[in-house]
């Protein structure tokens, strides 16, 4: 099977790194998690929603639940549909077999192999399954072949996915480095509830300029205030990018007008939950 230049396999690397931030800034989202409870019908009824609620849960019913260490699932679900990822191998002709008398009962799961091995892994293209009987001479089968190419809809071609992607990144100002850095101090402030914004930065080391400040000894005052503004600025940046992205704007830090506060308490209990399931199937945290 023919792999894709070595170029286009980092361009999609790439693209993948994007999408695991865009599904971690979903579990951080307070408007992205009263999506999930709303459609499971765990609302009381004493939730504030944002006025753009119906925007949200479009968005969630496209993209589903988001939830830490699950971003494999995840992308699987929505790669081709929603982000139109073209695939990592070049599409080919792909035989599954041979039929006779014998071996007819083998096409069952010669068919499953390929949808879940080859087909998945060229980015799921229009396919036709055909059978060719061996005997025909090589003239007859490239005619018939060529009569039923002919058949398919004009739209049905190997870069489909790409041509109808739903979501895709928000512009190209927004470093990705960045971006995880305002995620980190986003899980810093979970964890450490009762720091001050100089601390939560320093631990999230959020700050190059900053990264010696260890406790209120190091630097100056004036470095720890320095350090407190740049965290209140990141942990903003941070919510409006989660709340953006659950609205399917990923990756932008604008104002969201209807953002809601972050729940830090809950954003603790999933990380938790995340570290006690990946230890109970033997994990490295």
């Amino acid at each position: 099977m023919r792999q894709l230049d070595r170029q286009k396999q980092l361009a999609r690397f790439e693209m993948v790194k994007w999408m695991m931030l865009w599904q971690h800034f979903l579990v951080l989202s307070p408007s992205y998690e009263l999506a999930r409870r709303f459609r499971a019908g765990d609302l009381d009824g004493s939730e504030s929603l944002p006025s753009d609620f119906d925007n949200v849960l479009a968005v969630y019913d496209d993209l589903g639940e988001a939830k830490f260490s699950q971003f494999g699932d995840w992308w699987m679900r929505n790669r081709y549909r929603n982000f139109g990822f073209a695939g990592d191998k070049v599409p080919s002709i792909t035989r599954l077999g041979v039929v006779s008398d014998k071996d007819a009962t083998d096409l069952g799961q010669a068919a499953a192999d390929y949808i879940n091995g080859d087909w998945s892994e060229q980015g799921q293209p229009a396919a036709i399954i055909a059978a060719i009987p061996a005997g025909l001479a090589k003239a007859q089968v490239m005619r018939q072949l060529s009569a039923l190419l002919d058949e398919l809809p004009k739209t049905a071609n190997s870069r489909q996915h790409d041509a109808n992607a739903k979501y895709a990144l928000f512009g190209a100002k927004l470093h990705r480095d960045s971006v995880k850095r305002y995620r980190d101090v986003l899980g810093v402030r979970a964890r450490h509830p009762k720091a001050t914004l100089w601390q939560v930065g320093a631990m999230a080391r959020f700050s190059r300029q900053y990264r010696g400040i260890r406790s209120s000894k190091d630097g100056t005052f004036e470095d720890r205030k320095n350090l407190k503004e740049l965290t209140s600025r990141a942990l903003n940046r941070g919510r409006m990018i989660a709340e953006n992205a659950a609205r399917g704007i990923f990756p932008s830090y604008v104002k969201c007008e209807h953002a809601l506060p972050m729940d830090y308490p809950h954003i603790e209990r999933l990380r938790l939950e995340a570290m006690a399931a990946r230890l109970a199937r033997r994990e490295p945290v």
